[in-house]
């Protein structure tokens, strides 16, 4: 399997290199764009796995992109986390609106982001131009039964 590219959605340098570097280290590959009219640039160039916003930035604020991430054709089944300060329920509730498949309140943990990247990113939709092989195993009687299924060409 590919290494995962998440794309940083972060105008404060400062945050998005200590961001860069967590991602870095735990082996994803990285991109950084400093507002939302440059991370939707990115996003549709590189295609990436997941992305990763602020939402209080400068040109294009996170709700945006994520809203325009969401109905794009190509873009919609990427998943968005929306990382901010803000903690207000009805930011949160904004955020669900515009698609965010997830919201973290900054500061956050490490563990507790790796932890839904890792569910968002084990979780995605099989791209459509894919042809899955799905293995199933079932146990009935002490016994354990394995099928295995290949989509028809």
């Amino acid at each position: 399997m590919d290494t995962p590219h998440i794309l940083i959605v972060e105008d404060s340098p400062t945050q998005a290199n200590y961001l860069k570097f967590l991602l870095l280290d735990k082996g994803y590959q990285v991109s950084i764009a400093t507002d939302g009219k440059q991370g939707l640039s990115l996003a549709r160039q590189y295609r990436p796995d997941l992305v990763i916003s602020d939402i209080i930035m400068p040109n294009m604020d996170g709700y945006e992109l994520c809203r325009i991430i969401k109905n794009d054709e190509q873009l919609r089944k990427t998943p968005v986390i929306l990382l901010t300060s803000l903690s207000d329920p009805e930011d949160i509730i904004k955020a669900l609106e515009c698609g965010a498949d997830h919201f973290i309140s900054k500061p956050y943990q490490p563990d507790y982001l790796f932890s839904r990247l890792s569910y968002l990113l084990k979780n995605r939709p099989i791209p459509e131009d894919t042809n899955p092989v799905i293995n199933i195993s079932v146990s009935y009687r002490n016994k354990q039964f394995a099928f295995i299924t290949k989509p028809q060409q």
